[in-house]
């Protein structure tokens, strides 16, 4: 009480609550509500959430101001965590979005160099005269060339593709 409620609101608030008083006490608005901060007696700092209305006289005239304030201290501090915990990981999508785009850019430049290579390959497998096969470690055929096919009297290597491998040497040979 005795520091009044000059004595107890932040500095920084007084200002707009002195305003809205005034426009309340004017007639201006029925009552008003701000988020207002508070001065403790130890100096610590109280988030309120103020709302202030004018009792009147049979005339109209303010005879005087009723507060009611909530405390809001502690959701406005989850609300602070909060706005924290969702700016942190805005960053941290950021910065992964930015490592994956690398990642990717990486990636594309070597299948982009894996796909040069293949067509290099593959044009040297074509243009060379001899039969051209390529089996798994199952000895499962994965690549003929046209000439392979040709070899064994077929249309296209395609028809080579998953065969046996040894299926294709004479079994004496095998």
């Amino acid at each position: 009480l005795a520091r009044g409620v000059r004595g107890i609101s932040h500095p920084d608030d007084w200002d707009n609550d002195l305003r809205l008083a005034s426009r309340l006490l004017g007639g201006e608005i029925p009552y008003y509500r701000m988020e207002k901060r508070y001065v403790r007696k130890d100096g610590g700092t109280l988030r309120g959430q103020l709302t202030v209305s004018a009792m009147r006289d049979a005339a109209g005239r303010p005879t005087m101001l009723i507060g009611m304030l909530e405390d809001v201290t502690e959701r406005k501090a989850a609300e602070n965590a909060l706005q924290r915990a969702h700016d942190e990981l805005e960053q941290r999508v950021k910065e992964r979005t930015a490592e994956l785009t690398k990642a990717n850019e990486r990636l594309q430049a070597e299948v982009e160099q894996r796909r040069r290579i293949e067509e290099k390959y593959r044009t040297l497998v074509e243009a060379c005269p001899d039969a051209v096969v390529m089996a798994d470690l199952a000895g499962r055929i994965v690549f003929a060339s046209q000439q392979a096919a040709a070899l064994f009297g077929l249309e296209a290597p395609d028809e080579l593709h998953g065969r046996d491998a040894s299926s294709l040497v004479v079994e004496e040979e095998r």
